[in-house]
């Protein structure tokens, strides 16, 4: 697989270390699943893996890494509404759907270390996938983190720097750092591993729409963190 550039166009291998494009384009994934069909579902994996045929995976790295992520139970709030318990995900976090491809990810490409900016659960997070996938990693939080947040992310065997100031001042700390040694920056946001169809791992909610497959309801994923709830 490759990266193109949203900027230039430029192709370059998913190994990459660079966070971004030489012209400062951000990276696109030139990736394209398979039309979805219900018999290409792995039924044998309780983990978001059971998908794996329509995910950017370019081995089988994600089998030393899965907690179970995504199989979060289903309940009916009243009438077409179910609710999607995501806060019952391994690290309390629905970010640990991206959080585990992007470490598979990184363990395929042989990522030796990596690096993120966080206000706390997309740190924790990626310290407990990359402690499960062997990767060191250093997680960066603004000043006023929840001191159990950081305690978490160091439980996980991360190093946790607090940065002074504000959590944009704590991204650009972050990314400096990235640039300035090479390190591969695990950050959603703006990362072409993070930031495309690995993110989009938040969607694989489709075990919801199965279980319940009723074209009228609504599915909400319950999150634990700033982000209340959202609609899959």
């Amino acid at each position: 697989m490759d990266y193109i550039c949203s900027k230039c166009g430029k192709k370059v291998s998913v190994s990459t270390r660079q966070a971004r494009c030489s012209c400062g384009g951000l990276w696109k994934l030139d990736f394209t699943p398979p039309p979805f069909r219900p018999d290409g579902i792995d039924k044998s994996q309780w983990s978001q893996f059971r998908y794996r045929k329509y995910m950017a995976l370019e081995d089988e790295s994600w089998r030393e890494l899965t907690l179970g992520e995504g199989m979060t139970p289903v309940v009916r709030m009243d009438g077409n509404v179910l609710l999607k318990m995501d806060y019952m995900m391994p690290t309390l976090s629905y970010k640990d759907r991206g959080a585990a491809v992007l470490m598979a990810h990184c363990k395929a490409a042989g990522v030796d270390y990596v690096v993120q900016d966080s206000s706390g659960n997309a740190g924790n997070s990626i310290a407990a996938y990359a402690s499960r996938a062997g990767i060191p990693c250093e997680i960066f939080v603004p000043q006023g983190t929840s001191p159990k947040k950081i305690a978490m992310i160091r439980a996980h065997g991360a190093v946790c720097t607090v940065v002074p100031g504000n959590r944009d001042h704590c991204a650009a700390v972050c990314r400096e750092k990235a640039d300035r040694e090479g390190l591969c920056p695990a950050a959603f946001a703006w990362t072409g591993p993070g930031g495309d169809p690995f993110l989009k791992s938040q969607g694989i909610g489709v075990d919801s729409a199965l279980q319940h497959p009723a074209d009228s309801e609504k599915t909400l994923s319950i999150r634990r963190g700033r982000r209340g709830c959202a609609g899959l």
